[in-house]
């Protein structure tokens, strides 16, 4: 059932032409906005 899914999403994504290759300056941007950021997990602290 996965691989059918799969399948239909691959040929979905491809129709228009539109996927990029995830590059290293992508990384790196993503990178530099989540800098600093501290995650509250609420869910750790009731336990």
């Amino acid at each position: 059932m996965m691989r059918l899914f799969l399948d239909f999403a691959m040929t979905e994504a491809l129709k228009n032409n539109t996927l990029q290759p995830y590059t290293t300056a992508m990384s790196e941007a993503a990178a530099e906005l989540i800098t600093g950021m501290e995650l509250d997990d609420e869910s750790l602290e009731d336990g």
